[in-house]
């Protein structure tokens, strides 16, 4: 059975077949050129690209002129047995296949120019390397879309005006796209032994944006609670003084009375001594609280609290001379602290000596005030003049402690 033996069905399919395998192999030589392939590879290829051409052109039918009139005549291999032609067909398709799948493999193991291309075009960040000279050498997909994005929102192109717009703005420049999303331009030098290259980068930062915005709102929303509780803290601060002076107040009133009453029955009955003593030292400490625990501001000088000292019975004793570069708020401190230190001594432990140590080192101020008085049974339970103490020295950034094992020493550690 020769070739025209068969359908003209099923030659159209042969021909058709035979016509892919030709441009399969003109893809393949195409290709291997471009990758620069060993020359005998090259050359096999070119010769299979010939074996394909003559292969396909002979089995066209063609037209010749006799006696002034056009024949159509059969092509060459006609007559040729029909397995002899898909046999030669089948070897020229495998080797065109095989070729072909030479060229593929090749590209995934080995790194070429387009390779390069196509790697950077799929990146989500826009990128552009040019020369000195402005001269564009690279650029990807994704950077000739945030220009022509940035060229219709805000009337030129970026990269060409980078200099100008980087110092307007100071900082790099950033765009915002008409879909919403915000990219922000950057440049960097890249320096060779040879040659200098400027690199451009358009990076996406519309979630660090967003994000950005989230924080100051949230700042700002922060910002005005903690006003709010700043002001309630002296709201409740202001409070918790009044009702400290209440107290004081109540207290006060009440020794006034008992006093009066247990004075008023030693005059009618004629005390001995021990009992005058006793009174007058009772007298003498109501006159202390009534001067202390926020039923006057605490702001007496410490010569004026030596003199209340020394008019109930206590010393004070300093194991140095304060220090002469102490600014008003240090010296007020003070002086809250030797008040209450004083008040306490001498209404609970009934001590008749005050020891104060004040220190100064590198980068603070450090008090230390102790008592030869009755030692505590137990933890020290702030009370208010203590509490507004702690307060006052905590708002000036500074550091407050009480210890009462072995002894009662009131600490404090004030910034400079």
């Amino acid at each position: 059975m020769n070739f025209y033996d068969i359908s003209s069905d099923l030659i159209g399919c042969i021909r058709l077949l035979s016509f892919f395998v030709f441009v399969c192999t003109i893809y393949c030589v195409i290709k291997l050129i471009i990758q620069k392939q060993k020359p005998l590879i090259i050359t096999g290829s070119v010769a299979l690209f010939f074996a394909d051409y003559f292969f396909f052109h002979l089995q066209l039918d063609y037209a010749e002129t006799i006696n002034g009139k056009s024949v159509r005549c059969q092509f060459p291999l006609a007559k040729m047995s029909l397995a002899l032609i898909l046999g030669i067909q089948a070897v020229l398709l495998i080797l065109s296949l095989v070729l072909l799948h030479y060229c593929r493999k090749w590209e995934k193991t080995h790194l070429t120019v387009m390779s390069v291309k196509e790697s950077l075009d799929n990146l989500p960040v826009g990128i552009c390397y040019c020369n000195t000279d402005g001269k564009v050498l690279l650029i990807n997909n994704k950077m000739h879309e945030f220009i022509k994005e940035a060229e219709l929102t805000s009337g030129h192109n970026p990269v060409v005006c980078f200099g100008k717009l980087k110092e307007d703005a100071e900082t790099d420049p950033v765009f915002e796209m008409a879909d919403g999303s915000i990219y922000i331009l950057r440049k960097n030098e890249i320096n060779s032994e040879d040659d200098c290259f400027i690199e451009y980068l358009a990076l996406d930062i519309t979630k660090k944006y967003q994000l950005i915005r989230e924080l100051e709102t949230e700042n700002k929303k922060l910002k005005e609670r903690g006003d709010e509780l700043r002001q309630q803290g002296k709201t409740i601060d202001e409070v918790i003084l009044n009702r400290e002076i209440l107290d004081t107040k109540i207290k006060v009133h009440n020794n006034f009375g008992e006093l009066l009453l247990a004075s008023r029955f030693a005059l009618t009955h004629d005390p001995d001594e021990k009992t005058k003593n006793r009174l007058i030292a009772k007298w003498r400490q109501t006159t202390l609280l009534r001067e202390g625990d926020g039923t006057k501001e605490k702001t007496s000088g410490v010569e004026e609290i030596n003199r209340a000292a020394k008019a109930i019975g206590v010393e004070i004793i300093y194991s140095s001379p304060l220090p002469g570069n102490l600014s008003d708020e240090h010296i007020n401190i003070f002086e809250h602290m030797l008040h209450e230190a004083l008040t306490n001594s001498f209404s609970h432990a009934h001590a008749d000596k005050l020891f104060v140590s004040f220190t100064e080192a590198e980068e603070a101020f450090k008090i230390e005030i102790s008592n030869n008085g009755m030692k505590p049974e137990g933890k020290i339970v702030e009370g208010g003049g203590l509490s507004s103490l702690r307060r006052l020295i905590e708002s000036r950034e500074g550091e407050m402690e009480i210890t009462a094992i072995p002894e009662f020493i009131l600490k404090a550690s004030l910034k400079k």
